[in-house]
């Protein structure tokens, strides 16, 4: 071979080996990978894909990988939260019928203006009261610590002499908006257990709720 050959082998060798450093080092060394932070994420960017993969505490996963478990949370959560209110509601109607034979305690206002009104309605059955609390109308402070899923306040019931017989904590998610004939929400609907003893039950002239909103 002459030494021209011999020269142009040389170079092309050489030439193949200075190409192979530039892409070790630019798609390989020190990492296969691109990181980016800005807290409190974290990422990274395969140099040879282009695939970007987010850091998560079940460790390094692209966006539709997490799009598609939140999705499935949500269907999970939705459906849990389907069954609990198909729960809620047989409950309701179970102890709607035992309210019927119940009573009433004298309705109160309350509000700027007293403006909004409560209503409470109470049986016993089976070692414990049943409470219904109805609050109307669903508007202004009250529909707006409802949106924020804020407590809304305490319930008291009162003996004859205003003793607290028994306190029960209000809050947003307890209650139900009722829906009136327009199709627009009217009050808000509740119902209670609390285990007690009939002798209680019978002590429970009044009520008395401590608002927060």
């Amino acid at each position: 071979m002459s030494d021209h050959g011999k020269l142009r082998i040389v170079a092309l060798v050489g030439t193949i080996f200075c190409a192979s450093i530039a892409l070790f080092g630019f798609f390989v060394w020190p990492t296969q990978y691109e990181y980016t932070r800005e807290a409190p994420n974290v990422w990274r960017v395969n140099r040879f894909s282009g695939i970007r993969e987010s850091s998560t505490a079940d460790g390094w996963k692209t966006d539709r990988q997490i799009q598609i478990e939140n999705e499935a949370k949500k269907e999970l959560a939705d459906k849990q939260a389907a069954e609990d209110e198909k729960t809620r509601r047989a409950a309701d109607a179970a102890h709607s019928k035992e309210l019927l034979a119940g009573r009433d305690l004298a309705a109160k206002k309350f509000g700027p203006g007293s403006s909004y009104s409560a209503e409470v309605r109470i049986a016993f059955t089976s070692s414990k009261a049943l409470v219904r609390i109805v609050v109307a109308p669903y508007n202004g402070s009250l529909r707006d610590a409802v949106d924020r899923g804020s407590p809304i306040g305490n319930l008291q019931l009162l003996s004859d002499s205003q003793f607290v017989l028994h306190e029960l904590p209000l809050d947003a998610g307890d209650f139900t908006r009722v829906v009136n004939d327009k199709g627009g929400f009217s009050s808000l609907t509740t119902q209670k257990e609390i285990i007690m003893t009939e002798a209680d039950y019978q002590q429970i002239k009044d009520f008395a709720i401590t608002w927060r909103f």
